[in-house]
């Protein structure tokens, strides 16, 4: 008799435990809860020191927590969908790697671990994320993204226009129209004008009398001060606005922008490139997961 009480004490200790756990987020048959969200809020600090990867920029924040939990279940069902399934011995085969290159045991690595706060059945999992999440970027994402020299050269620019010790050598294209050609609202559309030119060999007949003139690898300094200042902040491969020279409207198409001085800029390809290459990886990989998640149940309770 006694056995049997304390057998449904311990029912329903348990079952109102689990009540008491309250649910936070569901993926089809895969519940977020919240004592998973309080732990992982707990060791947020060491989770960024163990793993940067996965929640390097992660907000210590309920519904940012349970959306990152949810995308690692969304990757994971992705991976096994065109065939990878990570398997322990992978993991084990990783966590060797990191003993064999800091010089530890496997003894020195689990204090370091529950020093952290973390167990180890836990840090196997999360090695086990890492892998899927580089894959997923490299077999899923990266195919997508696609970073050109006129994008690093673009973005250089953009960070170091005020710096006045850099001079450019262009490529021009001149597009000119007289003054007196110009009739009402045509100069404010005169930019996208040569812009779908460009892209059709289309110009309406009003800008038919244009004149158009390359001016090739010219120095900077051996431009007019009023150009200068037109084209200063345009991004090769774009237009300029409108400028007034004696008794023509002028557009200048940028073919090419390159430094004089190009020993700054070479400094700068590599960590820009890489970082236009990350901002795009993120930005594909929030695509698709506003895509991904359409394909199944998700529900907040927050």
């Amino acid at each position: 008799m006694y056995l049997i009480i304390s057998l449904l004490i311990s029912i329903t200790t348990v079952s109102h435990a689990k009540l008491l756990d309250k649910t936070v987020a569901i993926v089809n048959d895969k519940i977020v809860t919240l004592s998973e969200i309080n732990r992982t809020k707990k060791n947020l600090k060491n989770l960024k020191n163990v793993s940067p990867i996965l929640y390097g920029e992660l907000k210590n924040n309920t519904k940012e927590i349970a959306k990152k939990k949810i995308q690692a279940v969304l990757i994971r069902k992705k991976l096994e969908e065109i065939g990878y399934v990570i398997s322990d011995e992978q993991i084990e085969g990783e966590i060797s790697q990191i003993e064999k290159s800091q010089g530890i045991n496997r003894e020195t690595l689990l204090q370091v671990i529950e020093s952290s706060g973390i167990t180890f059945e836990e840090f196997f999992e999360i090695k086990r994320k890492e892998i899927e999440f580089r894959i997923f970027v490299t077999n899923i994402i990266r195919p997508l993204v696609s970073v050109t020299e006129q994008d690093i050269k673009n973005a250089f620019y953009k960070n170091n226009r005020n710096n006045k010790t850099l001079n450019f050598k262009y490529t021009l294209v001149d597009f000119s129209l007289s003054k007196k050609k110009f009739k009402k609202g045509m100069l404010g559309r005169f930019p996208t004008t040569l812009e779908q030119f460009q892209k059709n060999g289309i110009l309406p007949r009003e800008y038919k009398d244009v004149d158009t003139n390359v001016i090739n690898d010219i120095d900077e300094e051996d431009l007019s001060a009023s150009i200068i200042k037109t084209i200063k902040n345009v991004d090769e491969g774009s237009f300029s606005k409108p400028i007034l020279l004696g008794s023509s409207y002028h557009v200048f198409y940028v073919k090419s922008k390159d430094l004089t001085e190009s020993g700054s800029f070479t400094e700068a390809k590599q960590y820009i490139k890489a970082k236009l290459l990350n901002d795009a990886v993120l930005s594909y990989s929030l695509n698709w997961f506003d895509s991904e998640s359409k394909k199944y149940f998700i529900k907040y309770h927050l």
